[in-house]
């Protein structure tokens, strides 16, 4: 997809998407939740479990 002033910003001489600013802004959360933790695994346990958490992902749990 093209970068354009529909779907993104310019900054300092390039196009910057919404995309790009929201996944900087998830991975900035996620080392505040997981100081230790490698991001592209949060990232792959986080695809996971979805936005419903782990309660939802493991109903066993009381």
């Amino acid at each position: 997809m093209e970068l354009g002033p529909d779907n993104a910003f310019w900054d300092d001489g390039e196009w910057v998407s919404w995309d790009e600013i929201e996944e900087q802004i998830e991975h900035k959360e996620w080392r505040a939740r997981y100081p230790n933790a490698d991001l592209s695994i949060v990232s792959v346990f986080h695809s996971l479990i979805g936005k419903r958490g782990l309660r939802a992902a493991l109903p066993v749990w009381p």
